[in-house]
């Protein structure tokens, strides 16, 4: 009789385990999504890229600055 009762507990509390991790598992799904749009709002302009168009103008201006040089020089 008494391991029917705590087996009945065990049962109950395994189910009870399951309902809490579904609804855990809900609300970090949530933040992960909330993150990633915070994320995605925050960085829509990155460093990284800001950084590659600025030396991509520039090299493309010293490039120009040269060859004005160059045809300046020519006979």
């Amino acid at each position: 009789m008494f391991c029917k009762r705590v087996a009945l507990q065990v049962k109950r509390a395994k189910a009870e385990l399951g309902s809490i991790r579904e609804q855990l598992q809900a609300i970090i799904e949530a933040l992960i999504g909330n993150d990633r749009t915070v994320l995605q709002r925050v960085d829509a302009d990155p460093p990284v890229q800001a950084t590659r168009e600025k030396a991509a103008a520039l090299t493309a201006g010293i490039l120009a600055a040269v060859g004005e040089v160059d045809q300046d020089a020519a006979p």
